[in-house]
Protein backbone atom coordinates (compact mmCIF):
# COMPACT_ATOMS: atom_id res chain seq x y z
CA UNK A 1 0.00 0.00 0.00
CA UNK A 2 0.84 3.32 -0.37
CA UNK A 3 0.75 6.18 1.80
CA UNK A 4 0.86 9.78 0.45
CA UNK A 5 0.30 13.32 1.63
CA UNK A 6 -2.94 14.55 1.53
CA UNK A 7 -2.76 17.74 -0.87
CA UNK A 8 -5.49 20.36 -0.70
CA UNK A 9 -5.63 20.14 -4.68
CA UNK A 10 -6.90 16.52 -4.53
CA UNK A 11 -6.20 13.41 -3.54
CA UNK A 12 -4.54 11.60 -6.43
CA UNK A 13 -3.59 8.10 -5.58
CA UNK A 14 -1.13 6.04 -6.52
CA UNK A 15 -1.21 2.84 -7.97
CA UNK A 16 1.74 0.21 -7.40
CA UNK A 17 2.00 -3.01 -8.17
CA UNK A 18 1.48 -5.55 -4.93
CA UNK A 19 5.45 -7.98 -5.43
CA UNK A 20 5.22 -9.72 -2.27
CA UNK A 21 2.32 -12.75 -3.60
CA UNK A 22 4.74 -12.43 -6.80
CA UNK A 23 7.61 -13.36 -4.82
CA UNK A 24 5.89 -15.77 -2.88
CA UNK A 25 4.26 -17.95 -5.89
CA UNK A 26 8.09 -17.78 -7.96
CA UNK A 27 10.11 -19.33 -4.31
CA UNK A 28 7.43 -22.18 -4.47
CA UNK A 29 8.13 -22.73 -7.99
CA UNK A 30 11.58 -22.62 -8.01
CA UNK A 31 11.62 -25.27 -5.16
CA UNK A 32 9.37 -27.14 -7.08
CA UNK A 33 11.30 -27.46 -10.03
CA UNK A 34 14.73 -27.63 -7.43
CA UNK A 35 12.98 -30.96 -6.03
CA UNK A 36 11.49 -32.56 -9.04
CA UNK A 37 14.01 -31.98 -11.50
CA UNK A 38 16.74 -34.56 -10.16
CA UNK A 39 13.66 -37.22 -10.10
CA UNK A 40 13.06 -37.10 -13.51
CA UNK A 41 16.54 -37.09 -15.12
CA UNK A 42 17.77 -39.89 -12.67
CA UNK A 43 18.30 -43.18 -14.09
CA UNK A 44 19.84 -46.23 -14.06
CA UNK A 45 22.09 -47.80 -16.40
CA UNK A 46 22.55 -51.40 -16.14
CA UNK A 47 24.34 -53.49 -18.47
CA UNK A 48 23.11 -57.23 -18.11
CA UNK A 49 25.39 -60.19 -18.61
CA UNK A 50 24.87 -62.35 -21.41
CA UNK A 51 24.58 -66.39 -21.15
CA UNK A 52 27.34 -67.97 -22.25
CA UNK A 53 28.54 -71.58 -22.81
CA UNK A 54 30.38 -72.68 -19.80
CA UNK A 55 33.07 -74.13 -21.63
CA UNK A 56 33.78 -70.39 -23.61
CA UNK A 57 34.06 -68.95 -20.29
CA UNK A 58 37.17 -71.42 -18.71
CA UNK A 59 38.98 -70.63 -22.06
CA UNK A 60 37.98 -66.97 -21.58
CA UNK A 61 39.34 -66.94 -17.81
CA UNK A 62 42.19 -68.81 -18.94
CA UNK A 63 43.23 -66.15 -21.51
CA UNK A 64 42.22 -63.31 -18.99
CA UNK A 65 44.33 -64.99 -16.28
CA UNK A 66 46.96 -62.50 -15.00
CA UNK A 67 50.94 -62.95 -14.54
CA UNK A 68 51.89 -63.22 -11.12
CA UNK A 69 55.25 -61.62 -10.85
CA UNK A 70 56.82 -62.16 -6.69
CA UNK A 71 60.09 -60.32 -5.88
CA UNK A 72 60.83 -61.87 -2.36
CA UNK A 73 63.27 -60.52 0.18
CA UNK A 74 65.86 -62.04 -0.70
CA UNK A 75 65.25 -60.10 -4.17
CA UNK A 76 64.60 -63.34 -5.93
CA UNK A 77 61.91 -63.16 -9.13
CA UNK A 78 58.84 -65.34 -9.39
CA UNK A 79 57.16 -65.48 -12.92
CA UNK A 80 53.96 -67.61 -12.63
CA UNK A 81 56.09 -69.26 -9.75
CA UNK A 82 59.04 -70.22 -11.79
CA UNK A 83 62.03 -68.45 -10.48
CA UNK A 84 64.16 -66.73 -13.04
CA UNK A 85 66.95 -63.90 -12.40
CA UNK A 86 67.09 -60.65 -14.33
CA UNK A 87 68.28 -61.36 -17.20
CA UNK A 88 65.86 -64.33 -18.06
CA UNK A 89 62.95 -62.14 -16.61
CA UNK A 90 63.18 -60.27 -20.34
CA UNK A 91 63.04 -63.29 -22.48
CA UNK A 92 60.10 -64.76 -20.29
CA UNK A 93 58.20 -61.75 -20.23
CA UNK A 94 59.03 -60.73 -24.38
CA UNK A 95 57.31 -64.41 -25.06
CA UNK A 96 54.07 -64.00 -22.62
CA UNK A 97 53.89 -61.01 -24.35
CA UNK A 98 53.78 -62.44 -27.94
CA UNK A 99 51.76 -65.44 -26.25
CA UNK A 100 48.99 -62.82 -26.03
CA UNK A 101 48.83 -61.25 -28.86
CA UNK A 102 47.16 -57.71 -28.95
CA UNK A 103 45.17 -57.99 -25.91
CA UNK A 104 47.93 -57.75 -23.24
CA UNK A 105 47.87 -59.75 -20.03
CA UNK A 106 47.28 -58.26 -16.82
CA UNK A 107 50.76 -57.99 -14.44
CA UNK A 108 50.29 -58.44 -10.40
CA UNK A 109 53.41 -57.44 -8.59
CA UNK A 110 53.78 -59.31 -5.71
CA UNK A 111 56.34 -57.92 -3.95
CA UNK A 112 57.56 -57.98 -0.19
CA UNK A 113 58.51 -55.08 2.13
CA UNK A 114 61.83 -55.64 2.47
CA UNK A 115 62.63 -55.42 -1.26
CA UNK A 116 65.02 -52.40 -1.66
CA UNK A 117 63.05 -49.69 -4.57
CA UNK A 118 65.95 -50.45 -6.86
CA UNK A 119 65.01 -53.96 -7.82
CA UNK A 120 61.32 -52.99 -8.09
CA UNK A 121 62.30 -50.36 -10.38
CA UNK A 122 64.51 -52.42 -12.43
CA UNK A 123 61.13 -54.97 -13.04
CA UNK A 124 59.11 -51.98 -13.97
CA UNK A 125 61.87 -51.05 -16.52
CA UNK A 126 62.12 -54.72 -18.09
CA UNK A 127 57.52 -54.69 -18.18
CA UNK A 128 57.83 -51.40 -19.74
CA UNK A 129 60.20 -52.26 -22.66
CA UNK A 130 59.01 -55.33 -23.12
CA UNK A 131 55.53 -53.24 -24.05
CA UNK A 132 53.83 -54.63 -20.56
CA UNK A 133 51.88 -51.90 -19.30
CA UNK A 134 48.75 -53.19 -17.45
CA UNK A 135 50.37 -53.43 -13.80
CA UNK A 136 48.92 -53.65 -10.76
CA UNK A 137 50.85 -53.75 -6.96
CA UNK A 138 49.12 -56.67 -4.75
CA UNK A 139 49.51 -55.62 -1.23
CA UNK A 140 48.34 -57.17 2.11
CA UNK A 141 46.22 -55.88 4.72
CA UNK A 142 48.30 -55.25 7.80
CA UNK A 143 48.08 -57.92 10.57
CA UNK A 144 46.98 -55.19 13.11
CA UNK A 145 44.34 -53.92 11.14
CA UNK A 146 40.48 -54.57 11.60
CA UNK A 147 39.34 -56.73 9.00
CA UNK A 148 35.90 -55.61 6.93
CA UNK A 149 32.90 -58.05 7.71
Amino acid sequence: MSFGRLRQGGGESRAEINMIPLIDIMLVLLVIFILTAPLVTQSVKLKLPEAVDLKEEQTQQEIDKPVLIAINEDSEIFINEEKVDHETAFIKLSEIKVAAGEKPPMIQLHIDAAVPYQDVAKIVTVLSKVGLANIGFVSLPEEGAAKAP
